[in-house]
């Protein structure tokens, strides 16, 4: 990611203000937003990422809540905020646990997250992810 952004404010609709947030059932661990495709270049790109409940009260920032993130998405505590030494296996394991509303957004998603620069082409389906790999192949030999 050439460019990340400072700071990211997430916003986490589905969970409440009194969320005991390293409880093994807790809402922070189950919020729809670590699931989501477009939200892992939010994870993973800004220098600083501060989580808020529902009612927009913080709930920590990534650097304090690190070792949670990581459980929760199963990217290593490393890798957060820098993806740079993270292999291109890596990087598509994290993909793999995330959902999008339309099969070429899952492949969009991760455009930033490998620097690459493919055209938007909805209607395609899974041709699109041949295309981001093959974008991927000229960019590394990994």
């Amino acid at each position: 990611m050439t460019r990340p952004s400072q700071i990211c404010y997430t916003f986490l609709s589905d969970v409440s203000d009194g969320d005991v947030l390293d409880n093994v059932d807790s809402e922070f661990r189950k919020s729809r937003w670590f699931t989501r495709g477009w939200t892992l270049q939010e994870l993973l790109a800004p220098r600083d990422l501060r989580f808020f409940s529902r009612s927009w009260n913080i709930l920590g920032d990534r650097c304090h809540l690190r070792d949670l993130v990581s459980e929760v998405t199963g990217i290593p505590p490393r890798h957060l905020g820098s993806v740079n030494d993270a292999s291109v296996a890596q990087r598509m394991s994290w993909a793999s646990r995330r959902n999008t509303t339309r099969k070429e957004d899952l492949s969009y998603c991760l455009l930033g997250i490998f620097n690459a620069n493919i055209p938007l082409l909805y209607g395609e389906g899974d041709k699109v992810f041949r295309r981001l790999q093959e974008e991927i192949i000229k960019q590394t030999n990994d």
